[in-house]
C-alpha cells in the first residue's frame, strides 16, 4: 500500500520561490506577523488552490523564551494568509492538560472561524505517560483535524531534546512503539498526521515505514 507524504519546506523569506511547487505548506505566525512579503506570498499560493498550515510558532517563541501567541491573535494571522489549518496554542515543557485546556477552548473558535484544527500535545519534561495521555486525548477527539508528532514535544518527554542527538533521533520511533503497543495507533484513521522537524532528513522516514499499512 502506497501513502502520500508531503513536505513542507520551511524558507527564508528570500528563497520562498523554492517551495511554489508544492501543494502543502507550513507557515510561521511569527513572520506572518512580522514579515509583510512572507505574509503576501502565501495569500497568493492560497489563493491558487496550496493548502497553507498555520504553525503557532511555539517552537520559536520556546527558544526565545517568550510567550505564546493567543487564540485570536492567531486567528487573526491564519485568515491574513488564508490558512486551512492552525496549529493550536501548545505549551511545550509544562503539564499536559494545559495544552489540553487551551484546544478545548480555541476548538469552537477556529470551527467558527472555518479554521481546521492541528493539535500538538504537550507534557511536562520527563513526563512520557502525560504526553502518552496528551495523544490519547487528541486520538479520541472528532474535532482534532491534525495531530502532531513533534521533534520537540517527544524529546523533551524521553529528556534528550538538547543533550542527546541519537536518542533524539530515535525517540519518535520508540513513541511511536510505545502508542502501538497501548492500542491508540487505530485512533489516527480519519486524521491527519505531521511529523513536526526532521532530525536526520529522510532517513527518519525510513524508521517509520512499518507504521504505514
Amino acid at each position: 500500500r502506497y501513502i502520500m507524504i508531503n513536505f513542507c519546506h520551511i524558507s527564508p523569506t528570500p528563497h520562498l520561490d523554492l517551495v511554489e511547487g508544492r501543494p502543502v505548506h507550513l507557515v510561521l505566525a511569527h513572520l506572518i506577523e512580522e514579515d509583510s512579503e512572507y505574509r503576501n506570498q502565501y495569500n497568493f499560493l492560497a489563493a491558487n488552490d496550496h493548502e497553507i498550515i498555520m504553525d503557532n510558532s511555539a517552537f520559536e517563541m520556546y527558544k526565545r523564551k517568550q510567550p505564546m501567541y493567543p487564540t485570536e491573535k492567531l486567528i487573526q494571522m491564519a485568515i491574513a494568509c488564508q490558512a486551512s489549518y492552525v496549529v493550536m496554542s501548545d505549551y511545550p515543557g509544562e503539564d499536559w492538560l494545559k495544552t489540553v485546556h487551551a484546544a478545548e477552548k480555541m476548538i469552537p473558535q477556529l470551527k467558527e472561524a472555518k479554521l481546521g484544527t492541528f493539535y500538538c500535545p504537550q507534557s511536562l519534561p520527563g513526563d512520557v505517560d502525560g504526553l502518552v495521555d496528551s495523544f490519547k486525548w487528541g486520538l479520541s477527539n472528532p474535532d482534532i483535524d491534525y495531530i502532531a508528532f513533534s521533534i520537540l514535544n517527544i524529546p523533551l518527554a524521553y529528556g534528550c531534546e538538547s543533550n542527546n542527538p541519537i536518542q533524539k533521533y530515535l525517540s519518535r520511533l520508540h513513541f511511536m512503539n510505545r502508542l502501538e503497543d497501548e492500542g491508540l495507533l487505530p485512533g489516527l484513521l480519519g486524521k491527519k498526521v505531521h511529523f513536526l522537524g526532521m532530525t536526520e532528513g529522510p532517513n527518519e522516514i525510513s524508521l517509520m515505514r512499518g507504521f504505514t499499512d
